[in-house]
């Protein structure tokens, strides 16, 4: 029985590694597309920025704007083609670690079937996540298979106080040859009892041992306990935020591009200067990277929970 218990405890480990793998996959590939999204984008602000600096260069020409106006448009410029080098090298970084949480070789290169996009998932009351929790969780599940199985270790040092009760029989037959009669035959049976009278407290000291081993495991399954419970708050919190944040987030991109918009008219008409027009383009390309990342961090988020309620799967 023993045995059988700790068998099911690898079982329920072995589960609680194959969701963790899961959800490094799960969060590597949105990674990928974060990293893909992040790198149109820098080719979009660096397009911005293009036009930005065309506008500045054809006024200063023409005398309207001073140099200080182009030379502020080339620092940004050159800034967005930082921008750009750095989002394509970690697309190709998220690339790799996809390929590792897959277990593939880093130089495979896997193109994501579907595109970015924001996605309403289902999530219940807290309550119930963290309810859900306490029934799926394999790690609890293997901690309670510990425990039983300790019991199981009190039991046989307890058994080992009581009486060995031992049968034996035997049989003899003595013939002058293996198959004719002719001579005899004998028989023995009985039922032994064994008492151990001194042993030097061994077995008090093993069944100590036993039951200390198994209040350490009860302790272990109630911090466990009070642990997913925590990580359960701490996932659906996340969830929750950034899911709100997503709503801002979306209003915060048209009011931005509105802004930009209006700078750009107003600096060609004269009525801004180009520290307002960069700073409305900042904004802007600011809003639309803060988008996306709530995104991710909203679906990563989701599967984070899905983990802290032990739910995931491929």
């Amino acid at each position: 029985n023993r045995a059988e218990r700790i068998k099911d405890a690898s079982a329920h480990q072995l589960a609680r590694t194959e969701q963790e793998v899961v959800f490094r996959v799960v969060d590597s590939y949105y990674g990928v597309l974060l990293a893909k999204k992040q790198f149109e984008l820098s080719e979009e602000a660096l397009k911005t920025a293009q036009a930005i600096l065309s506008r500045s260069k054809d006024r200063f020409e023409s005398g309207i704007a001073v140099e200080s106006d182009y030379l502020s448009a080339q620092v940004r410029m050159a800034a967005r083609k930082q921008e750009r080098i750095r989002a394509q090298n970690n697309m190709s970084m998220a690339r790799a670690l996809l390929n590792s949480a897959m277990g593939i070789p880093a130089e495979r290169e896997f193109e994501p079937a579907e595109t970015f996009t924001e996605k309403l998932l289902p999530v219940t009351s807290l309550e119930e996540e963290e309810k859900r929790a306490m029934e799926m969780r394999p790690d609890l599940k293997r901690i309670g298979s510990e425990e039983t199985a300790q019991q199981q270790s009190v039991l046989i040092a307890k058994s080992s106080f009581g009486p060995r009760v031992n049968a034996f029989a035997g049989w003899e037959a003595d013939n002058p040859t293996f198959f004719a009669g002719g001579g005899g035959s004998n028989w023995l049976a009985g039922i032994e009892v064994q008492f151990d009278l001194f042993q030097g407290g061994a077995k008090r000291a093993q069944l100590s041992r036993a039951r200390a081993m198994q209040e350490k495991v009860a302790s272990t399954r109630e911090m466990a306990a009070d642990a997913v419970r925590l990580e359960v708050r701490r996932a659906y919190y996340d969830v929750d935020a950034a899911r709100q944040q997503i709503e801002v987030a979306r209003a915060a991109i048209a009011a931005a591009q509105e802004s930009l918009q209006l700078n750009q008219n107003r600096y060609e008409s004269g009525l801004s200067t180009i520290a307002d027009l960069l700073a409305a383009e900042e904004a802007e390309r600011r809003s639309q990277t803060d988008y996306w990342e709530t995104v991710y961090r909203y679906h990563t988020g989701y599967a984070s929970l899905e983990l802290a309620t032990g739910t995931l799967s491929a």
